[in-house]
């Protein structure tokens, strides 16, 4: 028992970087969750629900990257005699690629919700069972047990008839039941040849490093061990990211990641097995680390406050997660998908001023400038956009916090990025260097901390740092640059400012001034990405432009104090 308690906490501290946080587990559900699926190691195409064995590889690839798929790890336990969830990765879009590897005692679920072409001409490829997979791996837990039916891993089978996989007469009997273990057979894989015991490694579940020196990690031998693979992927932006060593064999009891090879900022899950012919390799262990920059010890911010204060510019977390390791200090991530400036205003206190914040960082204005195309004006016209920027800027001064401004980057409207129309909107005109003029003369007139982002980004390609299919949320290569320069801007020019509130009038716009409209922008903003599900279970997040993975990394990073307000009234801050 002892080596499964081990086996399932390392699960579990690594997968904090990858789940929801206080999600209800799957197996403690009344009614058990029930995942199908329409295919069994076969190309990733659009509406399918698809398992992945090591028949198929050391890892998920072949064609696609699966940014736009949810996916879950699977490996056997044979002290619970069943299957168990050892990681998951939930967010979602250009931005979010995804390689998974695939272990030996075990198998990855992909799935993701097709689109509908058929207007055109084209296949609909939405289909009831990949839909449901894809919201159901929202639900899963790390730890949580799964039993296979209708499915032979090993003989790389699943029990369905009918074809298309998307169409209405197709049927799948292949399921995963998740928690209890159902009636009927159940797979159970041949562990006769005994697995080798699980490594141990020096990193202790969770370890932070320094980015910019070698990084290395031992484990004690396994006996009967011939050697071990490393898996180590980027969980910066998504769980189970772009791999920075995949599948490495070696006989050494250690393994170095030279320096540079790991982002300041980045989260990295970190999983070692052993092996040797003639049995099964050993569970892998799954922890993490955390890179950070040299001067991170040392930095101003590192005892400070920090929220982060956006839109999903802000709210797709690899930026800000970054940014933290840059100044020593976990970044509050305070932004939500589809905001605009009234919408943005309307949560101020319970999203900013429950923080206590020592600096808020402001980005606003992807949505507030989008153009309806019918009338050829912006969601939110420019002088609302102005008030509403005066009015946060004012209350993070009453708060006694710094407000950092930034503006943000165009959108790219390059073939295979942005196209105009999605949802009868346009975020692509030149309504944007408008409201980021708007941005600068704030900064200048109250003598504001000021970090002209889109001045930088005219030095960098918009294919680079924007996210193909996307084109207005940033790339992996962008949010880079964006931790980068916001981090050296706040470690070498920023500057503690006595700022004073130009009026008395501090109150905030009604709620009502936020446009009917709003729920739209926050769709649009994925205008170029496929079909988003429609399941009950998540329709208040995705109302609010808040996918289940930016969800997460929200709730990993940021608790808001209940009752907050009361007591920060009373607090008069000290810098």
């Amino acid at each position: 028992m002892k080596k499964l308690t081990s086996f399932l906490l390392s699960a579990a501290l690594s997968a904090g970087l990858l789940l929801t946080a206080g999600a209800p587990s799957a197996s403690a559900a009344e009614t058990p969750l029930v995942l199908g699926v329409n295919a069994i190691n076969d190309t990733g195409r659009e509406g399918h629900a698809i398992l992945y064995t090591p028949a198929h590889g050391e890892a998920v690839n072949g064609g696609t990257d699966f940014a736009w798929w949810r996916t879950a790890t699977f490996e056997y336990s044979d002290e619970l005699e069943a299957y168990v969830v050892v990681s998951v990765s939930l967010s979602v879009g250009g931005s979010s690629p995804k390689a998974p590897f695939i272990p030996e005692g075990g198998f990855v679920l992909c799935a993701n919700v097709g689109n509908d072409y058929s207007a055109g001409g084209g296949v609909n490829y939405i289909n009831t069972l990949s839909t449901d997979t894809y919201n159901g791996i929202a639900s899963l837990n790390v730890g949580d047990t799964a039993y296979l039916t209708g499915i032979d891993l090993a003989a790389g089978t699943i029990d369905t008839a009918g074809s298309p996989y998307y169409g209405a007469d197709f049927v799948s009997n292949a399921k995963i039941t998740i928690g209890a273990k159902p009636d009927g057979d159940v797979y159970i894989p041949d562990r006769s040849a005994g697995a080798l015991p699980q490594v141990t490694t020096d990193i202790g579940g969770q370890k932070t490093i320094d980015a910019t020196a070698d990084f290395t990690f031992t484990w004690e031998p396994v006996e009967g061990a011939e050697g071990y693979i490393i898996n180590i992927n980027d969980c910066t932006v998504t769980g189970d990211g772009p791999a920075i060593a995949a599948n490495v064999r070696t006989q050494e009891t250690s393994y170095t990641v030279p320096a540079g090879r790991l982002t300041i900022g980045g989260s990295y899950s970190v999983c070692v097995s052993a092996y040797a012919e003639g049995r099964l390799n050993g569970q892998n262990t799954y922890e993490s680390v955390f890179a950070v920059s040299a001067q991170a010890a040392e930095s101003e911010f590192r005892d400070k406050t920090i929220v982060a204060y956006g839109d999903s510019i802000t709210a797709f977390t690899g930026w800000v997660k970054m940014l933290g390791g840059r100044l020593g200090t976990t970044v509050i991530n305070a932004g939500v998908g589809g905001d605009n400036t009234s919408q943005g205003l309307a949560r101020f206190e319970t999203d900013v001023a429950a923080h206590d914040p020592d600096v808020v960082i402001i980005l606003f204005g992807m949505n507030d400038q989008a153009q309806v195309i019918d009338t050829g004006k912006p969601l939110l016209d420019p002088e609302t956009y102005e008030s509403n920027y005066r009015e946060m800027i004012e209350r993070c001064i009453g708060l006694g916090a710094q407000p950092v401004l930034l503006t943000g980057h165009n959108v790219c409207t390059a073939s295979g990025y942005y196209t105009p129309g999605g949802y009868g909107l346009d975020y692509s005109t030149d309504n944007l260097n408008d409201y980021y003029d708007i941005i600068r003369g704030l900064a200048a007139e109250y003598d504001l901390n000021f970090i002209d982002l889109n001045k930088l980004c005219a030095g960098e390609k918009d294919t680079d740092m924007l996210a193909a299919g996307d084109g207005i949320h940033l790339s992996t290569y962008g949010h880079e640059k964006y931790a980068e320069w916001i981090g050296d801007y706040m470690l070498n020019e920023f500057e503690w400012k006595e700022l004073h509130l130009p009026s008395e009038d501090t109150s905030a716009p009604e709620a009502s001034s936020a446009p009917e409209t709003s729920d739209d922008a926050d769709a649009s903003e994925s205008a170029s990405a496929p079909a988003a599900d429609a399941s009950a279970a998540e329709s208040e997040a995705e109302k609010s432009g808040l996918s289940a993975g930016v969800i997460a990394a929200i709730a990993a990073a940021a608790v808001v104090v209940v009752g907050g307000i009361a007591l920060l009234l009373a607090k008069r801050k000290k810098k």
